[in-house]
């Protein structure tokens, strides 16, 4: 697990140690394009929506990794689940992830789809394009966890499961 926030993190940390989640590990990094130092904002009231900073915003600095240079590292071969949820920054991790996405054919990935998150960062279309390109398709999931494909993405506003094959 990825977790930017040092503030979160601890949180995070907690709940791992209070459910027994080994051989889990939380990394204290941001997830991008790029590996490079970055900065992130976040509003002290609500510091989970913590994100990328963007401009001349008061940020904190942190350390940011792709994905393909951290599984290399770590010597990880392929991933079966990707959760992305960092405020409208999904298309960045995803373009440090091509790699070990490939690598990985039954890969699920998980976004958020919220329109406002988008706007920070991308044009609306843009994840879907590039998730579609690489064979991907949208799912919705109802409450009790039956997934649902989306025939389109205008109106939608939610979690997607992205999967290249039917989910049933």
């Amino acid at each position: 697990a990825f977790e930017a926030h040092p503030y979160i993190l601890k949180f995070l940390q907690a709940n791992m140690t209070r459910n027994g989640a080994s051989p889990m590990l939380a990394e204290n990094l941001a997830v991008g394009e790029a590996s490079k130092s970055t900065r992130i904002a976040y509003n002290a009231e609500n510091p989970g929506q913590t994100r990328i900073a963007i401009g001349a915003e008061v940020a904190e600095p942190v350390a940011m990794v792709t994905l393909d240079d951290y599984c290399q590292r770590k010597r990880i071969r392929a991933v079966d689940y990707l959760k992305i949820d960092v405020e409208g920054y999904e298309i960045n991790v995803l373009r440090g992830a091509r790699d070990i996405i490939a690598r990985s054919p039954e890969i699920l990935i998980q976004t958020e789809y919220e329109r406002a998150h988008r706007a920070v960062y991308v044009h609306a279309g843009e994840l879907p394009e590039l998730l579609q390109g690489w064979g991907f398709r949208p799912h919705c999931l109802a409450p009790d966890g039956t997934p649902a494909a989306l025939d389109g993405l205008d109106d939608f506003s939610g979690e997607i499961v992205w999967s290249r094959s039917p989910l049933a």
